[in-house]
């Protein structure tokens, strides 16, 4: 999922949150992404952009 965001162009973990609420994608808590929330995902997944 992170892959593909990048790969449309969303770089910035700014931008990567703002997409994944764009998708209706929400955190494990039921809230909407921020920075830290992708900054978290990106760590726990390795899918740093590269």
């Amino acid at each position: 999922m992170l892959k593909d965001i990048q790969a449309a162009g969303h770089t910035s973990l700014r931008a990567i949150a703002a997409e994944l609420t764009a998708r209706g994608i929400r955190t494990r808590r039921g809230g909407t992404w921020g920075v830290g929330n992708v900054r978290g995902l990106v760590g726990r997944t390795g899918e740093a952009k590269k």
